[in-house]
């Protein structure tokens, strides 16, 4: 596996995979966040199920398997950001710790703890996420804990 390394993983390439085996990426897609989180204004309601569902699914059978753990463990990040938000900082302050996501998800590939399709799921999302705090607070966290709601746990997790 090529490693990438660079000052920022916000719009470079994931490592790279075999997609020979594999069914169409549902998150590579352009129907997977068409148009960000909001549709007339509100949250697009398949965001919080059908999509979240079929994102859940395809980190699941990815290689090597994204752990529960480390997925919740990006998710405290995107709370401890939604925290700062919450006790007064602006929006502008915070978003440089959202755009940290993306090289974590990238470092957590590079160390084969996560598949490269999540660094692209987080990349995704985080290009919409910093638009503005509604984007953040109302369509990321939603999408995001509801991806995690359908993340299967393995035993022991």
């Amino acid at each position: 596996m090529q490693q990438q390394r660079g000052s920022s993983g916000f719009g470079q390439r994931p490592p790279q995979y075999s997609n020979s085996d594999r069914q169409p990426s549902f998150i590579d897609s352009d129907q997977y966040l068409r148009g960000g989180y909001f549709d007339g204004g509100h949250l697009r309601c398949e965001l919080l199920t059908v999509d979240a569902k079929k994102v859940a699914e395809e980190l699941q059978r990815s290689r090597p398997t994204l752990n529960y753990g480390q997925l919740r463990r990006f998710f405290a990040m995107i709370r401890y950001a939604e925290l700062r938000l919450r006790a007064g900082r602006k929006f502008d302050e915070v978003k440089p710790q959202i755009y940290a996501l993306s090289p974590a998800a990238a470092d957590a590939c590079n160390r084969q703890v996560a598949p490269p399709i999540f660094w692209k799921f987080v990349d995704k999302n985080v290009k919409y996420a910093c638009q503005d705090e509604r984007s953040f607070k109302e369509g990321f966290i939603q999408h995001f804990q509801s991806v995690i709601c359908y993340y299967p746990r393995q035993s022991g997790q």
